[in-house]
């Protein structure tokens, strides 16, 4: 498995680990909406994919990149407000982690990620973490089924200072 170099997310190993042994990486395209500082997608592009970063904002993901020796040009990125736009373009895999809460739509990022992605990683903050107003697992699981009919739980994360866990979640429609 692949050991993420410099990650700024202490979380983004444990991410890793869950959702790095789904997929066969080489030559994958691969999105990450709401990259953030990009540890995940640094990791999928170190595997051998072909990477796009989407946020609003991407100061952010070039702090990653500057922390882990890369360059932004090594990615495809692209700055946007989700609630008004998301990419309609195929990718193989797209991740959306800690995101949907900050959305004012985030029914259209899961609607687009179900329609444009062969396979779809989430992860969301629930209830007491943070911004957070999914209940608990039941009824994420219940949600993301609204839009694939494939919804398994891979894992889970602990959030450090929250004493929270956030579940990931691998989504696809066969």
């Amino acid at each position: 498995m692949y050991k993420l170099v410099n990650p700024i997310n202490i979380r983004a190993q444990d991410m890793w680990d869950c959702i790095g042994p789904h997929v066969l990486w080489s030559g994958s395209r691969v999105i990450d909406y709401g990259v953030g500082f990009g540890d995940i997608l640094a990791a999928a592009r170190a595997s051998g994919a072909v990477c796009f970063a989407m946020d609003k904002q991407l100061k952010d993901f070039q702090a990653g990149c500057d922390r882990r020796s890369e360059q932004i040009s090594d990615y495809v990125v692209g700055i946007m407000n989700f609630d008004e736009y998301a990419p309609r373009v195929g990718y193989d895999v797209a991740f959306c982690c800690s995101v949907l809460p900050y959305l004012t739509d985030p029914d259209l990022m899961l609607a687009v990620m179900a329609d444009y992605s062969k396979m779809s990683f989430i992860e969301c903050q629930y209830y007491g973490d943070g911004p957070g107003k999914v209940v608990d697992d039941h009824a994420m699981k219940a949600w993301l089924e609204k839009y694939w009919t494939h919804v398994l739980k891979i894992g889970s994360t602990f959030v450090d200072g929250r004493d929270k866990h956030r579940a990931i979640w691998k989504c696809f429609n066969e």
